[in-house]
């Protein structure tokens, strides 16, 4: 398995792994037409996120992507994996890719918006719920968490 720089051209498969994970969560047609537009990828995230991609014989199986805001604060814009890899330590692998990454950066603070049925794995990797963010639709709320990079 590696890690390595996604290309655009591997939007379609990124977009499918993206969908196939949200959907893994049991969330009904109607939610997931109203989140896809906006958690799909489209071409220019390229230009303003870095994306990368773990490749299990060539074909993807996760991805991720951090947006960086300022001050050595960045944001997990995207994290997903394959659900067939789920549980498989494939996420503790691409976060601590992330995270080696940040170090290497030198950031200070990673930030989160995670989905709730991902808050446990963040717990585990460290991150800690500092607030709730609103979502759609109104009323639904998204732990926002924080991880400070050593």
């Amino acid at each position: 398995m590696n890690i390595e720089l996604a290309q655009i051209s591997d939007i379609n498969t990124i977009n499918r792994v993206i969908e196939s994970a949200k959907r893994h969560w049991g969330y009904s047609d109607d939610l997931m037409d109203i989140w896809l537009p906006d958690l799909l990828l489209k071409p220019e995230d390229f230009d303003i996120r870095t994306i990368w991609v773990l490749k299990k014989q060539k074909q993807i199986i996760a991805i991720s992507s951090l947006v960086f805001l300022s001050n050595g604060v960045c944001e997990l814009e995207d994290f997903w994996v394959i659900p067939a890899y789920m549980g498989c330590g494939i996420g503790r692998k691409m976060f601590q890719f992330i995270i080696n990454h940040l170090e290497e950066i030198e950031a200070i603070k990673l930030v989160i918006i995670s989905d709730p049925n991902a808050e446990k794995f963040y717990n585990k990797m460290g991150a800690s719920r500092v607030d709730l963010f609103a979502s759609k639709p109104e009323g639904r709320m998204l732990p926002i968490m924080e991880l400070l990079i050593s």
